[in-house]
């Protein structure tokens, strides 16, 4: 059974019940029985369990004490009333400022200096004038290496799923060349394709 901490603990009550407290000590128990229900049921149970001795001394507490122990394991158990949170305001605020997020994606960015026009833009440059190029099985990665340096042509893609490299090129003088000679290394270009 828990204590509290101006409640008598049972040996005093069982003193007091006998009448060996001092009368400073037996009024503080009186003083605890008026205050608290628990303490006044516990003196009247040892009460009686005195008097129930008195009466035939071969009998031990028997009933009394279990019935004691009884309600002071159900008071122990009883459930513990917790508040509810009222997470109302919380979620109203968390709503609240989604709104007010997706409001100023929507209405106030466009708006802005730089907001409106191409919002995206692709990070390899613009795919155009690209050349596709499928490079021949047999060909070395030296040989292709050497091939994409002489032209000036740089990767930008692949190879794909069907092993197709797109190739791009700095301008469009560069481009016609890289064509012509691409076109002529037929030991190391399998196929070539120009937008």
């Amino acid at each position: 059974m828990t204590e509290q901490p101006d409640r008598p603990d049972d040996s005093t009550l069982m003193a007091y019940v006998r009448g060996d407290l001092p009368p400073d000590a037996a009024a503080e128990v009186e003083r605890a029985a008026r205050e608290q229900p628990a303490v006044a049921g516990d003196i009247a149970l040892m009460r009686g369990l005195v008097r129930a001795r008195a009466a035939d001394p071969s009998t031990a507490p028997g009933e009394l004490g279990w019935a004691r122990l009884s309600r002071a394991i159900d008071a122990e158990a009883a459930p513990v009333h917790q508040p509810r949170r009222n997470w109302r305001p919380l979620m109203q605020i968390a709503a609240t400022a989604v709104i007010a997020v997706g409001v100023w994606q929507l209405a106030v960015v466009p708006m802005l200096p730089g907001g409106g026009g191409d919002l995206y833009v692709p990070a390899t440059g613009t795919t155009e004038g690209a050349v596709i190029v499928a490079f021949a099985p047999d060909a070395t990665e030296a040989q292709i290496r050497a091939l994409l340096q002489e032209i000036g042509a740089t990767v930008t893609d692949g190879p794909s799923a069907l092993g197709l490299w797109t190739l791009s090129f700095a301008d469009e003088r560069r481009r016609t060349v890289g064509l012509t000679r691409l076109q002529a290394a037929t030991g190391i270009v399998e196929s070539l394709q120009a937008d």
